[in-house]
């Protein structure tokens, strides 16, 4: 069982992402900003996002890590104002990388980054001990 700081720490860039989320969303309520189709699916991946923390953390975690990766590459939008960046030479361009939900994911990755790495080798452990288990 994880201590109640432990968890906080997992839960602080959800909650930062929501705080921002809810913060455009007062910008588009008050008529400064309109939201888009991205903006729609950000709002609807963060609610549920929301209600997979009250039931399953691990499985929350991981999808806000999922959820800030797409935002990265432009498919999802958190900030009222979007900006993306992109490099090109000539006629052939990158796709276009938010900056802000960049920055949001490197801030993930630094918080959340030890707990993945032991997630993902919990979860390679428990896989060997089943193959092993089956060969006997």
């Amino acid at each position: 069982m994880m201590s109640n700081l432990k968890k906080l720490l997992l839960i602080l860039p959800y909650l930062l992402l929501a705080g921002i989320v809810i913060y455009a969303w007062v910008l588009f309520i008050k008529g400064i900003y309109s939201p888009e189709w991205r903006h729609w699916a950000a709002l609807i991946l963060v609610v549920l996002n929301g209600v997979l923390y009250l039931r399953w953390i691990k499985q929350a975690v991981v999808f806000t890590g999922v959820v800030l990766m797409v935002a990265t590459i432009n498919l999802l939008a958190f900030f009222p104002a979007i900006s993306s960046w992109s490099v090109g030479i000539g006629a052939v361009h990158t796709p276009g990388i938010q900056p802000g939900s960049l920055l949001l994911l490197v801030v993930y990755t630094i918080i959340n980054g030890r707990y993945l790495v032991n997630l993902y080798l919990d979860r390679k452990e428990a896989r060997l001990k089943l193959k092993e288990e089956k060969k006997v």
